[in-house]
């Protein structure tokens, strides 16, 4: 389940500049994310857990525990979940040109969570998900 220590954890992998420096952070082909989504939102039972209202694969966004850095995105399990495009754009971060953060949460209190209890401690692999797509 997610709690403070682990939103901690992440905003410490992340580092100050929220750069993800850490092996396998980096955003997935679009072919692997349309699956990670689907994936993810099977495993939190159709729930957003920001609002904690009913969510469709149609409507589906990845949202951030720890904000995305300009550079990597942070995809790690238990860093991103699934929500509503308006859950995702309330609390997502805006970056200028040059990766500066204009405006926006560093990392998202789990205050703002309506269900932190559905957010995916674990996903189906990269390559399992690759392996997927190739049949």
């Amino acid at each position: 389940m997610l709690t403070q220590s682990v939103i901690d954890a992440f905003a410490a992998l992340a580092g100050d500049d929220l750069s993800w420096p850490v092996k396998g952070s980096s955003r997935p082909g679009a072919d692997v994310r349309t699956r990670l989504r689907d994936d993810i939102l099977a495993r939190q039972g159709g729930i957003c857990a920001q609002c904690g209202g009913d969510l469709s694969p149609e409507v589906a966004e990845f949202c951030h525990i720890v904000a995305r850095g300009p550079k990597v995105k942070g995809f790690l399990p238990g860093n991103i979940f699934a929500g509503h495009p308006s859950c995702n754009a309330s609390t997502k971060p805006v970056y200028d040109e040059s990766g500066a953060l204009i405006r926006g949460i560093e990392a998202l209190p789990i205050t703002l969570l309506a269900r932190p209890d559905v957010v995916p401690m674990e996903w189906t692999p990269f390559p399992v998900l690759r392996a997927m797509g190739k049949r």
